[in-house]
């Protein structure tokens, strides 16, 4: 029994059928029945709507061209199935629909023109009584049905729970692990940190606390909305506020949750609380927090520009690897824990290696001459190096494993390598695009 305002007809509680046995099975009881079709028309319309139209349940039909008539139900149980005897639909030929029209026109009666309410009153009772079939609404227009935006399709940032913040990533052909994000749950921070800084660059900054319930995260696209915010005009005090205050929520969620802070959320919140030294726009699109495929391509993008500085602006280039941030890589250990790591920085073409072995032997069978021992390729001691053999080794041995591209550098103790040249390429203008 279900509670409600019966529109038109009475007060009172009545059952909303489902099925129908269900119908049938409700004229013992002298209670009010109604379709389904009521309940889900009035979430729609996100309004009561009326029952008139909805109080009988269709008949299964004989033949396509018959249907079941609607009729008039205002008593409580009194003639609510629908006849036996079924109406038959009349058609017209082509020439008697023509013989019609000229009647008409001659008489000079016009059609019924019925107002956007009959109509839907009409669309209605067909779709209650089975007469017309319905086909799921496109994805676009499903949303437009609704007269008011419901939270169905929203989830608060608080609401996200640790199987679904972290995850436990195995490294291929190694033994090492490494928890990270979940590219769900750092979208949905990424998000939420972009809602605050819009703000800032607004000109305004939040006076109330943030929290994690404040951010609204959409299930289907990952659209983040902020719960409209008590705002300031901007002061730099108060923004470096904010920020705090935002790396203090995260934290807190992660404590809450009973789960720690995995390592590319830590390096993106510890460049949070660098004010001034990182822009937002870089702190919006943080390499860390990007999607697996898209961190390898961006990498990619980034190792091109710098070679192409070394090749055409060779004073920049070298303006770049003597840069504060960029002298803690020199020099690089070439000694890695990930086998394939080590592989490429070993690596001798074939060819090599086959005229080493010759050469080898001609030497211990006391030939004349030195032999020529090739050796693996050299590779520079600063920046461009080790982003070289990260390169050769993720085009060739581990071409299949670009997505743990973040996992492997974290492991190897190189938490900021990629957001270092991220940095340091934006700050010269290289990376403009990002938003």
């Amino acid at each position: 029994m279900v509670g409600a305002q019966n529109v038109g007809i009475s007060n009172g509680s009545y059952f909303i059928c489902n099925s129908l046995a269900d119908y049938d099975a409700s004229k013992a009881r002298d209670v009010f029945t109604v379709n389904k079709k009521w309940l889900e028309d009035s979430v729609k319309e996100w309004e009561i709507l009326s029952v008139d139209v909805y109080v009988s349940w269709p008949r299964r039909a004989t033949s396509r061209k018959y249907r079941t008539p609607i009729k008039d139900n205002t008593a409580m149980n009194s003639d609510r199935e629908a006849p036996s005897t079924a109406k038959k639909v009349k058609t017209r030929s082509p020439e008697q629909s023509d013989s019609v029209k000229k009647e008409a026109s001659s008489t000079g009666k016009k059609a019924k023109i019925r107002s956007p309410e009959e109509r839907d009153i009409v669309k209605r009772q067909a779709l209650s009584t089975g007469c017309m079939k319905t086909y799921p609404p496109a994805e676009e227009h499903a949303a437009s049905l609704c007269k008011r935006r419901l939270n169905f399709d929203w989830r608060r940032l608080s609401d996200y729970k640790p199987s679904e913040m972290v995850v436990q990533v195995q490294i291929p052909r190694s033994n090492m692990e490494k928890k990270i994000g979940t590219d769900e749950f750092k979208g949905a921070l990424s998000g939420s940190y972009a809602e605050m800084a819009n703000i800032h660059s607004g000109g305004q900054c939040i006076k109330n606390t943030i929290s994690a319930s404040s951010f609204r995260v959409s299930r289907n696209s990952g659209e983040v909305i902020m719960d409209k915010p008590q705002l300031v005009e901007y002061e730099e005090k108060l923004a470096l506020a904010n920020r705090k205050q935002f790396v203090l929520m995260v934290q807190a969620h992660f404590k809450e949750k009973c789960c720690s802070l995995p390592d590319d959320i830590a390096e993106w919140l510890a460049c949070i609380i660098d004010v001034g030294k990182v822009s937002d726009r870089v702190l919006k699109n943080h390499i860390n927090m990007q999607h697996p495929v898209d961190i390898y391509g961006s990498f990619v993008a980034m190792y091109y520009i710098l070679m192409r500085l070394k090749e055409e602006d060779f004073t920049q280039f070298v303006q770049i690897m003597n840069s504060n941030i960029m002298r803690k890589y020199i020099p690089w250990v070439q000694n890695f824990r990930w086998k394939l790591l080590n592989d490429t920085v070993k690596y001798i073409h074939p060819k090599m290696a086959e005229l080493n072995n010759l050469r080898s032997q001609v030497s211990n069978s006391g030939a004349i001459g030195q032999a020529v021992i090739y050796k693996p390729k050299k590779r520079d001691p600063d920046l461009s190096g080790i982003l070289e053999v990260v390169r050769d080794c993720f085009t060739h041995p581990a071409m299949i494993h670009q997505v743990f591209l973040l996992p492997v550098l974290l492991a190897e103790g190189y938490p900021r390598l990629l957001f270092d040249l991220q940095r340091k390429l934006f700050e010269l203008g290289h990376l403009m695009n990002l938003r």
